[in-house]
């Protein structure tokens, strides 16, 4: 008996399986039409909004073609820039060494007596050079000094000169102090 009770559960088992079948399959129909009106329902209010439709619109089928697209893009975006970098590093060093040459030129214009065999000597009468210069412009704000001084205490003397730099001839100058 013991059979027959197994028998008798494995058939009923079997038709409650059947049973439960049938029935997830009509949900999942009743699921289906119930998407597809929904679909078609926002289809037409994306028509009247002026939407593209989902199928209107391309699917993203290959999205690692466009990384390696976007990665490629980077990289040579990044090449470039080293690129940009290395040339301006050149001009750069290019410009020095023209400024230099400029600077030797001028030295040598200077100085058309010597005769420059090493780098040192130019750098040397430049050296000289500056310092010159360095002499002449303290010589100068000395003298300048000065000058404030004695115009500042005789503005008589600031009037003279003044009347000189207008082109008045020096009689008439005078004639107007006297």
């Amino acid at each position: 008996m013991e059979g027959t009770n197994a028998a008798a559960e494995g058939t009923q088992g079997e038709g409650t399986n059947t049973a439960q079948e049938g029935q997830a399959q009509e949900s999942q129909s009743l699921m289906n039409e119930a998407i597809s009106q929904l679909e078609a329902e926002g289809k037409e209010k994306s028509k009247a909004m002026g939407e593209a439709e989902p199928e209107d619109v391309i699917p993203d089928e290959n999205e690692e073609a466009k990384e390696e697209t976007k990665k490629e893009a980077k990289e040579d975006t990044e090449e470039k820039e080293e690129e940009t970098k290395e040339d301006q590093e050149e001009t750069k060093e290019e410009k020095v060494e023209k400024e230099i040459h400029k600077l030797f030129q001028k030295i040598q214009n200077i100085y058309k007596e010597d005769k420059f065999e090493e780098d040192n000597q130019y750098l040397d009468k430049a050296y000289e050079h500056l310092e010159g210069l360095e002499k002449y412009k303290s010589d100068n704000d000395e003298a300048n000094q000065k000058l404030v001084k004695v115009l500042q205490s005789h503005p008589d003397l600031t009037n003279v000169i003044k009347d000189l730099i207008g082109g008045n001839p020096l009689p008439c100058i005078f004639s107007k102090i006297f």
